[in-house]
């Protein structure tokens, strides 16, 4: 089956309206498909597409000015089922749509705004909010089965014209092997909390607060001049956490993306760092041994850069191949090429274009 065939079986625009064109596809329980983040679907488009239905949403307004962080900006809806959930920090719910009529079936209402999108998992949706906590809803009736509050206590704050959680879920869940991934906490100095837990009962797997926060200075040239800030730099949860291998990512704004053992939750890597001219960004997907952010590609073993490709973000990642409108790359045709450098011998590698024709 081509790639292309593979993408987006639901067929969603995931902007002001929100359409559905054949809702006999197959389920799409998470964002970009699964907990990889891939965008790859094993459904096949249909020969003809029709529109089903329209259903018309409000505006939202995305939490961070820096495109960087943008994770929020629009609606992103999952299916699973034949009910399609979306999340909102307009009006702070998840909506459960039939996909045959686009009939509301239900709605929840957390107590902050829901600025990353549900992930579905045996008759279960999973959804964070930034009241702090992360809910388990019924499927089917919209009832709570659990909620877990990530942070330490109940202690707010003012964030976005609302009062929110000191430490929101803005790290979308994502689950693997019965449990749910994701991060509470947004600034590195009020402590970020990274679990897992057990999908089924909410019960903590794993929990890891131990990301490398550090006060320091840093600089950026602005025109001619050196411009020096104090702060603090380490993980910001905001974007969707990734499960690739025996390893999770979290994505964290500006920084690149906070890296997990998936077994025991200790703290691996974390590329930081503030005002970063490449890398970092809410967005990462996992390709195999290696995951993509901002416009590289990068070894997940070691966190290092190993390639660039251009926008990473609306890449299609089929099994170890990256189709995108800035290129298409097999990751598997990788040339590994040895070089000294200050003394120091290190790996690079490039990846082998192939020619794959979109559209």
């Amino acid at each position: 089956m081509s790639a292309e065939k593979r993408i987006a079986a639901v067929c969603l625009i995931l902007s002001i309206p929100v359409l559905v064109c054949d809702a006999r596809a197959a389920d799409w329980p998470a964002w970009r498909y699964d907990a990889e983040r891939s965008a790859a679907s094993p459904q096949e488009l249909p020969a003809e597409l029709r529109l089903q239905w329209v259903r018309r949403l409000p505006a939202l307004e995305s939490a961070w000015s820096d495109p960087r962080v943008q994770f929020d900006r629009g609606y992103e809806p999952i299916v699973m089922g034949g009910t399609m959930f979306v999340g909102s920090s307009r009006n702070d719910s998840v909506t459960a749509l039939d996909t045959e009529t686009g009939r509301e079936r239900w709605r929840f209402h957390a107590d902050g705004p829901v600025r990353v999108a549900p992930v579905g998992w045996k008759g279960k949706v999973y959804v964070g909010s930034d009241d702090g906590y992360l809910y388990a809803l019924d499927a089917k009736s919209g009832a709570l089965v659990w909620e877990f509050r990530g942070g330490p206590s109940e202690r707010k704050v003012l964030g976005n014209g609302r009062l929110i959680s000191v430490w929101p879920v803005r790290s979308g869940p994502a689950v693997a092997d019965g449990k749910v991934y994701f991060a509470a906490g947004i600034w590195p100095m009020m402590g970020i909390f990274v679990y897992a837990l057990d999908a089924e009962t909410g019960k903590i797997v794993w929990k890891s607060d131990s990301g490398d926060p550090k006060w320091d200075i840093w600089g950026e040239e602005q025109g001619k001049t050196w411009e020096r800030n104090n702060a603090f730099r380490g993980m910001a949860p905001n974007g969707y956490t990734v499960v690739v291998g025996d390893k999770v990512l979290i994505p964290s704004g500006r920084s690149g993306p906070a890296c997990f053992d998936r077994k025991t939750g200790k703290f691996l890597y974390q590329k930081a760092g503030s005002r970063m001219r490449s890398g970092g960004g809410w967005f990462v997907s996992g390709a195999g041994d290696y995951f993509l952010n901002d416009t590289s590609v990068y070894d997940l073993s070691t966190g290092r850069s190993i390639a660039r490709i251009g926008a990473a973000r609306g890449t299609i990642v089929d099994g170890l191949r990256t189709l995108s409108s800035s290129g298409n790359y097999d990751i598997s045709k990788v040339l590994t090429q040895e070089y000294d450098r200050k003394g120091e011998k290190r790996t690079r590698k490039h990846f082998a274009k192939i020619s794959v024709k979109l559209g």
